[in-house]
């Protein structure tokens, strides 16, 4: 199995020197079919090989790869896309910001999604559609709704820290964010 690996990062990092515009399709990709009994955990997961972090899930393969797409695409708004078939380091998204915002961040994530915040990693990038299902995202915008008294259905993103953002501006105004 290591040599099957070894030699398919070679062949996309040779290959990826034809190309610019990296896809899926270009990166070497490690197919698992997940065998679980739980509902709720997906069948599929392809992983970029060297890239182990870069996954997708999904009941098909076709979910799967299509969910990894959109995984790169996110990626690549912030940050060129590493060449294919190269090893690449777990980098970890800062938490600056949500530190800051924590007591708003926490109430959300733990009386109002129910989660022990205790046992989870959240980040700078963490979003409400992380922490919840389709079905729950909109009770979840009513309760902070009713829980701060400002609407935050407008950040598409779910990103929790826009949504902090969002409350403090209600509830302080913007004077609390001129010193930023």
């Amino acid at each position: 199995m290591q040599i099957k690996i070894h030699a398919l990062s070679a062949h996309k990092w040779v290959t990826s020197f034809f190309k610019k515009d990296w896809q899926v399709q270009d990166y070497p990709l490690y197919y698992r079919e997940q065998n679980t009994s739980i509902p709720e955990i997906p069948r599929w997961e392809v992983q970029i090989i060297k890239w182990w972090q870069m996954s997708g899930l999904g009941n098909t393969k076709d979910e799967a790869i299509a969910d990894l797409e959109n995984s790169l695409t996110q990626y690549k708004i912030d940050q060129p896309l590493p060449r294919p078939g190269t090893h690449q380091e777990t980098q970890f998204a800062s938490s600056e910001k949500i530190e800051e915002y924590w007591p708003i961040a926490n109430l959300i994530v733990s009386e109002i999604l129910g989660h022990n915040t205790e046992e989870m990693v959240i980040t700078d990038q963490t979003s409400l559609h992380h922490l919840t299902d389709q079905a729950e995202y909109k009770v979840c915008l009513q309760d902070i709704k009713d829980a701060f008294g400002v609407d935050v259905s407008h950040i598409e993103s779910g990103n929790l820290v826009e949504v902090c953002e969002c409350v403090i501006r209600h509830r302080l105004g913007d004077a609390y964010f001129e010193n930023d």
